[in-house]
């Protein structure tokens, strides 16, 4: 059986104080593949978002965890993850549409890109919450990352998604990390972002244009992304 911490005890800013790098790379990779087996194991569909995915995707960025949406039911995912002695789980279910959780990684378990123990957290996010698809399948693709000499394929959301998800944390909390993320994705994957533009939130793109950090760039640079975000 996994075992619990206090959601209450639990200050993840206190946290990114203390240890502002997070996790080395190899025990966030570590977390993600044994979730992966997981998963895979109980039939349920999952796709990486976030820090992490953005790294799949080329980022050099830091993350502190492993974001996952999944297409089951909260009822069915703590089944699941109860009853796993790698897992330490919240002692509340559910807050706002996100199960957090931590996953023991390292040599201790046979984790081979890993050289330190370490709880690696990994938000559990249920379909549709914080932008996520409602229907997940559709919105899946695999990402091959070489990590520790060994290529390793992950579930990870398709461009469309990971832009709407990073438009709306952009236009909903202020943290850098989001702008720059969305900047990486119009730098790296242009073409497959003009593509699905006509579908990301208006209100959202204006407010990722309107961040200082892209101000800060010139106006070039911000009439530039705006070509690529609206026509």
């Amino acid at each position: 059986m996994a075992s619990k911490y206090s959601v209450f005890d639990h200050d993840p800013e206190e946290e990114r104080k203390k240890d502002p790098q997070g996790p080395p790379l190899g025990n966030l990779f570590a977390a993600a593949r044994y979730l992966n087996l997981l998963f895979s194991a109980n039939g349920v569909r999952w796709a990486a978002m976030g820090g992490f995915a953005m790294i799949c995707r080329g980022s050099r960025r830091t993350t502190r965890d492993v974001d996952i949406v999944t297409d089951t039911i909260p009822k069915t995912l703590w089944t699941i993850i109860e009853a796993q002695p790698r897992l330490i789980i919240p002692n509340t279910r559910l807050l706002d549409g996100v199960i957090k959780i931590f996953v023991l990684t390292g040599p201790s378990y046979q984790d081979r890109e890993c050289i330190i123990d370490r709880p690696v957290e990994a938000d559990l996010v249920i379909p549709g919450a914080k932008g996520t698809p409602v229907l997940l399948a559709p919105h899946i693709v695999t990402l091959h990352v070489t990590v520790g000499g060994q290529t390793q394929g992950f579930y990870c959301l398709n461009t469309l998604y990971m832009m709407r998800t990073k438009l709306r944390h952009c236009a909903t909390r202020t943290m850098d990390r989001d702008v720059i993320d969305l900047k990486f994705m119009l730098d790296t994957f242009r073409d497959e972002v003009v593509a699905i533009r006509n579908q990301l939130d208006d209100g959202d793109i204006e407010a990722f244009l309107d961040r200082d950090y892209i101000k800060e760039l010139g106006d070039a640079w911000r009439t530039y992304y705006r070509s690529l975000l609206c026509g």
